[in-house]
């Protein structure tokens, strides 16, 4: 939908739900890459060394245990906080953790 002044589509709506159905196409693209998924795993906080983020702490919630997570890259997409208002179709992991992780 073009709305709120764009000069072109970028807004997109799935009735009441946009949020929920924008995450489940997104996790179809990533089920269909070479990448490793970590159900049940929270990031907590960004491991940084010499001025580098290098990795995550990350909370195993089947085991209430931190696991230390090394990468050469990190990559943040936790979505946003929309969670910090009443009324959203954003789904509950919108808590605004990857903002407070950068931020940190």
């Amino acid at each position: 939908t073009r709305e709120g002044g764009h000069s072109r589509r970028r807004v997109l709506h799935a009735a009441d739900t946009t949020g929920a159905e924008i995450e489940i196409s997104l996790v179809k693209q990533i089920q269909k890459a070479p990448i490793d998924i970590f159900p049940e795993h929270t990031a907590i906080n960004l491991i940084k060394q010499n001025g580098k983020c290098t990795g995550a702490y990350v909370l195993n919630n089947l085991h209430n245990k931190v696991e230390t997570f090394q990468a050469k890259f990190v990559v943040l997409a936790t979505g946003g906080a929309s969670k910090a208002y009443l009324y959203t179709t954003n789904p509950d992991c919108s808590s605004g953790d990857g903002i407070a992780m950068a931020w940190r």
